[in-house]
Formats: C-alpha cells, sequence, structure tokens
C-alpha cells in the first residue's frame, strides 16, 4: 500500500462536494484510509454499489453499476483507477 493522499474530496471525506484533490498531509491508518475511500466513493458515485473485497491481508474496491450501466463492474487495489474511470465514463 502506498502511504500518500487516498480521499479525492474538495473538503476532505466528509465533504458534500466529491471530486477535487486532498491536502496531501491527510493520512490515516491503512484500514481506516479503505473506509474513508469507500464512503467518498460512496458519495461521489451513487449509480454505483460500492464495496470491499478482502483476501488474505488484502483489501480491493468493487463497484458495479445500479443501472447495468458502462463500466459495469470494477475490482481494484487502487482506489485511484475507480476515480479515473467513473469520472471518465462521467464525460
Amino acid at each position: 500500500m502506498r502511504d500518500e493522499p487516498i480521499v479525492t474530496t474538495r473538503g476532505g471525506p466528509a465533504s458534500p462536494d466529491p471530486g477535487g484533490p486532498v491536502s496531501p498531509d491527510f493520512r490515516l491508518p491503512p484500514e481506516q484510509k479503505h473506509r474513508a475511500q469507500l464512503e467518498a466513493l460512496r458519495r461521489a458515485f451513487p449509480d454505483y454499489a460500492v464495496g470491499l473485497i478482502t483476501r488474505g491481508d488484502r483489501i480491493s474496491f468493487e463497484v458495479v453499476s445500479r443501472s447495468g450501466g458502462s463500466p459495469y463492474c470494477l475490482v481494484t487495489d487502487d482506489a485511484s483507477e475507480i476515480w479515473r474511470e467513473l469520472r471518465h465514463s462521467r464525460s
């Protein structure tokens, strides 16, 4: 896991306006990073069901379209990939 900002909302994880960068000093323990990112993704992309998958000591993010849209499903260990793909699909 990389030790870098993990939530991409303007005002931090509780921001109602997702989409902007977070301060680079925003740090959480690894398990809290995943939870914060999970909640930020859920707020930013309500048309997708967002969850965590655990396999041993690995945690992955999974998003599935509620409407069958594209992309339908993404699974990755790196939440920034989900942010990039879902933002791209909106444009």
